[in-house]
């Protein structure tokens, strides 16, 4: 019997996993499997466009996919036939029924959007996936209707936008007036793809601790959790009830990142403090991993940039990132202190010397200079 080992969104290794070397090393057991005499079939999904990655990072693996000629590309078209099955089937089975002329609506929807968006239709299935659900949910005696499709849902492109829009606009008649909770809570939940290489943003699950900055928070942000899990804008992994240091949350799909207007306009605004705090938190990874040796502290540019950021967000930085800060900024003060004492000691020091050198120098010409009298003197006494 052979071992099916499945591993999915293969992606998360390169968006998750802050540390180089445990990234190499987890790559280097898959390759080390695949080269053994174990009856083991490796399965891997991932993203297209993290490609690059895998090309940068995990070469060998990659070759021997090719080798095996096990690297599939799936197609990122679906056809019109296949569209219309995913649509009319599972309504078909449950005895459900499309008002005239609405299948061919949602189609024209689907391939209108799927030739919109980056990733091709196949980024549009979640989209169709949410305006589906939503259309079964508004059944009238089993008739799926124009009505709800358009009134109630807002389409297949529209639908997960609103919804969206209409879960913030209950936050707020809750009693959350700001959008400051649910931008930071999503903001968080993303990892900033890099443009230079075609990398879409995508989501990047956090344990609740890592959400909350500070105790005096700590129910607000639950609530603001619970309630767009609710809305299933969000996905929790345990309890938010009683969440402890396992309890994961995640935005619901990447097609919220593509799609909803309001999160990419926060994205675009944060863009350039989000990417240098994925970089602060990937250094402070590496000092921790290093049981928090002097030599991972930041440092110059660095520091000096982490600084500024602390300044205008600290309200946004973690504890430990602060920390991490703080451990940096008070170890290179101490470190120009040194220096200034040092230097002090060496233009003392240099002072020192010079004037040794001043009174040596002296007193040696002093004494050439009595040897010269005493020479002179001796010849006069030759003379007379």
């Amino acid at each position: 019997k052979r071992v099916l080992l499945y591993v999915d969104q293969f992606e998360e290794l390169f968006t998750l996993v802050e540390s180089a070397d445990m990234r190499s090393r987890y790559v280097d057991d898959l390759v080390a499997l695949l080269n053994s005499d174990l009856p083991i079939t490796l399965l891997i999904t991932m993203r297209s466009d993290f490609y690059p990655y895998l090309d940068a990072e995990a070469p060998t693996l990659l070759h021997s996919l090719e080798q095996e000629q096990g690297l599939v590309n799936l197609s990122a078209h679906l056809s019109f036939r296949q569209l219309h099955a995913v649509i009319v089937e599972p309504a078909e089975r449950i005895g459900l029924r499309f008002e005239e002329g609405l299948v061919e609506t949602i189609l024209s929807d689907v391939t209108e959007a799927g030739t919109s968006m980056v990733m091709g239709k196949t980024a549009v299935l979640p989209l169709l996936e949410f305006a589906l659900t939503q259309l079964w949910e508004l059944r009238d005696e089993g008739m799926l209707t124009h009505a709800a499709y358009f009134n109630d849902i807002g389409g297949v492109k529209g639908g997960l936008s609103r919804w969206a829009n209409e879960a913030l606009q209950e936050l707020r008649s809750q009693g959350y007036d700001s959008e400051y909770l649910p931008r930071r809570i999503f903001s968080d939940l993303v990892y900033i793809g890099d443009e230079r290489q075609g990398q879409l943003d995508s989501r990047r699950p956090r344990t609740l601790t890592e959400l909350i900055r500070s105790p005096e928070e700590r129910a607000s942000v639950l609530r603001v959790i619970d309630h767009l899990a609710i809305k299933r804008l969000l996905i929790t992994e345990g309890h938010v009830d009683t969440p402890n240091q396992n309890t994961r949350v995640s935005i619901i799909h990447d097609a919220l990142l593509l799609e909803w207007g309001k999160l990419k306009k926060w994205l675009a605004e944060d863009r350039e403090f989000l990417l240098w705090r994925q970089r602060l938190q990937a250094r402070q990874t590496e000092w921790e991993q290093k049981g928090r040796d002097h030599g991972g502290l930041l440092r110059d540019a660095f520091l000096a940039e982490a600084q500024r950021w602390f300044t205008e967000r600290v309200e946004q930085l973690s504890p430990s990132e602060k920390e991490f800060i703080a451990e940096s900024t008070q170890y290179q003060v101490r470190e120009e202190r040194r220096s200034r004492n040092l230097q002090r000691i060496l233009i003392g020091s240099a002072l020192i010397a010079t004037s040794v050198f001043a009174i040596l120098a002296w007193f040696g010409f002093d004494r050439s200079r009595a040897a010269i009298d005493a020479l002179g003197e001796s010849d006069r006494k030759s003379v007379v």
